[in-house]
């Protein structure tokens, strides 16, 4: 999902990373102000358009959506359950946006050009002990890893229904979390080994 870079020359690969941040919040607030359901549908047409002018095809598109189905069915039931059908489509397309929008801005923008925002955002906090450069790498981070738990989400998923114990959710969880676990604390050696606690 939201994380990998895919290499272009398109004006959204080319666009400054500032801007797409900017752009990518903007879309998300606009998103969950308007109450005009024409607007929804405007905003999932331009996010599918900008992800398919990046290159993101209809198969990518639908592996990136697929770890998050099951989130996106079980906010339309709560939804549908307090309030109306409506309320319940317009909430999915709410979410599903924000999503392509934040996909969009992730796989057309370099991780440094990404920190180098992130520093700049970060420096009026440097008189109050914070490192800008430290913050930004984890804030970056941690945007590259949501599409590698996601992953391994999906992966679990997969190896468990082939075994027929898709619908045990302790057959999903604990391997998931021992996946996530071994990941993290593989991230955390390479971090100790770049001496990042010291930068």
């Amino acid at each position: 999902m939201i994380g990998y870079y895919i290499p272009g020359d398109s004006f959204i690969h080319r666009a400054p990373a500032g801007f797409k941040l900017f752009f990518l919040a903007a879309m998300g607030l606009a998103s969950f102000s308007l109450d005009i359901g024409v607007y929804f549908g405007i905003f999932m047409i331009l996010a599918v358009l900008m992800c398919w002018i990046v290159g993101l095809d209809w198969r990518t598109l639908k592996r990136i959506l697929k770890p998050v189905a099951l989130v996106l069915l079980a906010i339309f039931l709560a939804h549908l359950f307090v309030g109306d059908f409506f309320s319940a489509i317009a909430a999915v397309i709410r979410i599903l946006t924000v999503i392509l929008f934040a996909t969009l801005v992730t796989v057309s923008t370099h991780m440094d050009d990404m920190i180098e925002v992130f520093k700049l955002v970060a420096r009026p906090l440097e008189p109050f002990g914070v490192k800008p450069r430290k913050l930004a790498f984890l804030l970056s981070l941690t945007i590259r890893l949501i599409p590698a738990i996601f992953e391994i989400l999906a992966e679990v998923r997969e190896a468990q229904k082939s075994r027929g114990l898709e619908r045990s959710v302790f057959a999903v969880i604990v391997p998931f979390m021992v996946r996530a676990l071994k990941k993290a604390d593989a991230l955390g050696d390479a971090l100790t080994s770049r001496r990042f606690e010291e930068s």
